[in-house]
This record gives C-alpha cells, sequence and structure tokens, in this order.
C-alpha cells in the first residue's frame, strides 16, 4: 500500500503505538511531510515534560513554549530577573497539544532550564517563575487528559480568581486527575472555589487519587471531594492514599473517619461504573465501608496497601458480594492472617490474580481450596520464609498458576531461593524478580524446572546462570526481561541473543496491576 493511501488516523495510531517511546525516531519523521510534521509534533508534545532527568531537552522545550508567553507574562518575569528575548511566532500551537500536566515534572524542566542557563535566584523568585510557566501553559492547553497535581502548588499563584473565571473550562476534558492533599492551606479560599468549580464542569473523569495527610491538622476539603466523585458520569478507578513519606514522631495523626465515610459513601453512587479500587496506608478502624463495597457490581480489582484495622465482620460483609474479582491485593502485614483467609474465600472464586506479602501455609491450603482459576501470584520472598512453607508451595501444581511475581528482600538468604526453586509448580512458565541478588538468582536458575518460557529480572545481574539454564533447558526458554536496553553491549546478552532469546525491558513483561 502507497504512502497516499494510509490515512493521517492510521498514521498516527502507528507512531503512537509503536514509536511514541523512541523519539530519536520521531524526531527524523519530522519533516517527512507537512502532514507527518504536525502529527509527530502532537505526539512529542503530548508529554514533552515525561522525563525531567533529561536535561539536554529541557532548553529546547521551555525555549519553545517561553513563545507562548503573553505581555503581562513577560513582564512578571523581568521584574523577577528573566529577559525574555528573540519571541516569534511559531509553526504550531505547542501548548494545545498538551494532554498529559504533571506538577512536579513540570516544575523540575524549569529549574533545570534555569541551572542549565546559569541564573541564580533565590528559592521565592524560582517559585514566582514556576508559578508564571504553569498559568502560561494552563490558560491556553485545551486538550489536557491526565493531570498530576498538588494543593501547595495550586494555591501559590497558579489558580488564582482570574484563572476560575477565565480559563478553569480548559480541563473539562480530563480523564484523569491526581490531587495531593498534603500541606498547604487545605482551607484557602481560592483553593476551595477551585474545586467547587472543577467539580462542575470535569465531568468526564474516569480515574480520580487523592492523596491526602493524616497529621495536617488543616481540615480536608471533604464536601469538595465528594462533590467531584458524585458529579462523575463514569468514574472507574478510584486510589485514596495516606502520606507516609516522612515521619511525624512528634505529632499525632488527626481522625479520618469523617471523611473517608464520607468518600466511601460518594462512591457507592459510582456502583454501576466503578471497576477499581486501591486503597493505600488506609486505617479502617471505626469506618463504614465494606457494606457498601459489596454493592459495586462492576469491580474488578481491589487493592489493600499497608493498609490496617480490617476486621473479620468486615469480611464477612464480602459474603454476598455482587462482583466478580479479576485481580486482589492484599500485601498489608498489619492485617491478620485470618483475615487474609477470609478474603479468599469470599473473593477468590473469580481471580486471575492474587498479590499476597507473607506466604504461609493456611494460605496456600485457601488458594488449593478457593483460587481455581488463579493464573498469576505476587509473593514477598525474604530470610523469614520457613522451609516448611517452601516445601507446601509445590501444593500449587494442583493450580494452573501460569506467572509468578517474586519481590526479593535484601535479608533474603540463598537458600530460600533454592527451596523456592524447587518447589516451584510446574506449570509456571513467566518468572519475574524484582529486586534479586546475583547468587540468589544462580541458585534458583541451578534448580528451577526446565519449563519456564520466560525470565524476567529488575536488577542487573551476571548472565553466566541464564546461559546455563538456556544449556539445560534445551532452549526453551523464549523471552529475557532486564532492567534496561539502554547500552547493554555484553558479550554473554549477544550470547543469549544469537541462541533466538528475545530481551525486552523488565517493564514490558511486569505490570503492577493487571488492569486494562
Amino acid at each position: 500500500m502507497s504512502l497516499q493511501k494510509l490515512t493521517y488516523d492510521c498514521f498516527y495510531i502507528l507512531f503512537n503505538k509503536h514509536l511514541y517511546n523512541d523519539r530519536s525516531t520521531l524526531f527524523t519523521c519530522l519533516f517527512v511531510t507537512r502532514s507527518w510534521g504536525e502529527m509527530i509534533t502532537r505526539l512529542l508534545y503530548a508529554n514533552p515534560f515525561e522525563n525531567p532527568k533529561h536535561k539536554k531537552n529541557h532548553i529546547r522545550i521551555i525555549s519553545t513554549l517561553k513563545n507562548f508567553l503573553n505581555q503581562r507574562e513577560m513582564d512578571q518575569l523581568s521584574r523577577n530577573g528573566i529577559i525574555i528575548k528573540n519571541v516569534r511566532k511559531t509553526f504550531y500551537n505547542y501548548p494545545k497539544y498538551l494532554k498529559v500536566y504533571n506538577q512536579k515534572n513540570i516544575r523540575k524542566v524549569i529549574l533545570n532550564w534555569l541551572d542549565i542557563k546559569k541564573i541564580e535566584l533565590n528559592d521565592e523568585t524560582k517559585d514566582n517563575i514556576v508559578s508564571l510557566f504553569h498559568y502560561m501553559l494552563l490558560r491556553q492547553c485545551e486538550n489536557i487528559k491526565q493531570m498530576n497535581t498538588s494543593s501547595t502548588s495550586l494555591i501559590r499563584n497558579i489558580f488564582n480568581n482570574r484563572f476560575i473565571e477565565n480559563y478553569i473550562k480548559n480541563l473539562s476534558n480530563l480523564k484523569s486527575i491526581q490531587f495531593d492533599f498534603v500541606g498547604g492551606e487545605l482551607n484557602n479560599r481560592i483553593f476551595l472555589e477551585f474545586l467547587r468549580k472543577l467539580s462542575n464542569i470535569c465531568l468526564k473523569l474516569e480515574y480520580l487519587q487523592i492523596n491526602i495527610d493524616k497529621y495536617n491538622s488543616n481540615p480536608q476539603p471533604i464536601k469538595e471531594i465528594c462533590s467531584i466523585i458524585k458529579n462523575q458520569r463514569n468514574l472507574k478507578r478510584f486510589k485514596i492514599s495516606n502520606d507516609e513519606s516522612r515521619t511525624h514522631a512528634f505529632r499525632t495523626s488527626n481522625s479520618q473517619n469523617k471523611l473517608l465515610d464520607d468518600i466511601f459513601l460518594s462512591l457507592y453512587s459510582k456502583k454501576d461504573s466503578l471497576v477499581s479500587l486501591d486503597f493505600v496506608y488506609i486505617n479502617f478502624k471505626g469506618v463504614s465501608f465494606f457494606k457498601n463495597l459489596k454493592c459495586l457490581s462492576n469491580l474488578k480489582y481491589l487493592r489493600f496497601r499497608n493498609c490496617k484495622k480490617i476486621t473479620l465482620d468486615n469480611c464477612e460483609e464480602l459474603r454476598s458480594s455482587s462482583f466478580e474479582l479479576l485481580e486482589l491485593s492484599i500485601q498489608s502485614s498489619k492485617l491478620k492472617s485470618e483475615v487474609k483467609i477470609m478474603m479468599i474465600e469470599y473473593l477468590g472464586g473469580s481471580l486471575r490474580r492474587l498479590m499476597i506479602d507473607k506466604l504461609t501455609i493456611p494460605i496456600i491450603d485457601a488458594l488449593l481450596d478457593y483460587c481455581s482459576c488463579l493464573e498469576t501470584l505476587d509473593i514477598k520472598i525474604s530470610s523469614n520464609v520457613t522451609l516448611q512453607v517452601l516445601q507446601n508451595f509445590s501444593k500449587l501444581s494442583k493450580l494452573n498458576i501460569k506467572n509468578l511475581n517474586i519481590t526479593s528482600s535484601s535479608d533474603c538468604r540463598d537458600s530460600t531461593f533454592k527451596n523456592l526453586a524447587q518447589n516451584l509448580p510446574t506449570s509456571v512458565e513467566v518468572v519475574s524478580i524484582r529486586y534479586p541478588r546475583s547468587y540468589n538468582i544462580k541458585q534458583f536458575l541451578d534448580n528451577v524446572h526446565c519449563n519456564l518460557t520466560t525470565i524476567n529480572l529488575q536488577d542487573n545481574i551476571n548472565y553466566k546462570p541464564i546461559l546455563d539454564y538456556i544449556e539445560k533447558s534445551n532452549n526453551h526458554l523464549k523471552f529475557l526481561g532486564i532492567a534496561t536496553l539502554e547500552n547493554k553491549r555484553s558479550s554473554a546478552l549477544k550470547m543469549i541473543k544469537d541462541k533466538g532469546i528475545k530481551v525486552v525491558e523488565f517493564n514490558s513483561i511486569y505490570r503492577e496491576s493487571d488492569y486494562e
């Protein structure tokens, strides 16, 4: 088929699907035709701040976007010590192509640009300059689909009264938003007004994430959050987490029962659309949630990560759930084993993937009794795992588990990996190991069965054990996942490729969730 017969949309899908992460190839295609140039520019500027560590691109990005500052913004930059020269009319309206708005990444890019230009400014002046660029982008970006931002940055001169009145409509096409309600004045009048306006114009969210701070003495904007949830037409995914990035030995956490109860009640109104719920560092003590959870008829993905205070009575509410889960995560060390087993009993019948932190014999027995459809198992391995537990792991051969994802602790003994390998169900074909040590890998591959088609290793390791496994398994291996493909010129890796094994990046095989 000739180039002329392929439509614009066909080329756009081709470039977007197969070359989106290959920036250098996209750049070489920019000047083939005017049509190609426009569609590739759309792709390059959909998320230009994606890699804030790549400083060499930052001058080019900011040098392009500074042409879209208006006179008022340039005057403000001038007062802050930045003189914008050589403003020119560009061929494309680059801000309109922006689809992903990550406040932290944008801030890093602007600060890197200032560093590269060797402009020395105090922190307050830098904040003012960052805010100006935020404002310039947000007043012109009409196609933002994904937004990650924090309450603190919103309050700092970005969403003022003028923006709320004139430009908040630019956020009406958002599909995904992440709010960090951490620090800042959460009861700030302008910030609350922004949330109220947003709840009325932003109605197409499919994903909403809220990060809260249990140590913040300022009241959380409960009413505004609940209004945003209730007004969505097709909310599919919701995530809520507590900020645990800082230690607060001298502070007492605030009760979140009112906040959580109101949010969970709002989620009930989305019972026909919600597909995924994710809870991180949530204390469920005294929270009425599970009686509403069982009514979410389309729920497929449910995760409890580092949560606590879920009781057997809570789990009993799940006995007559209206949904059939595909994926369940109970990676919470503070939850009792009995709670995890009851969750597996009531929710395991339809499960395709289970993520669990500590494997025990009762949990293995529960998998055998209640998880007949299980295909993927995620476990954490440490030196605390007993030989008896690993020997019982072989019982899982009665299931048809194809994929095993292992997270290894730094203290994991080589004998643990050896015993795990010796008892690995023969149905397992794909093994992904996060944070492995080289000798752990050798012990595992020296003792595992020969049915593996894929070995996926997050960290760089010695390739010799892999070559030995390929020989032992009579070239049964098809894929090898490694940390990164960048600058990989190892002779051992070349030998692996020469044997017909396809080498790919770790994250192309391992996914934290199977949610599509």
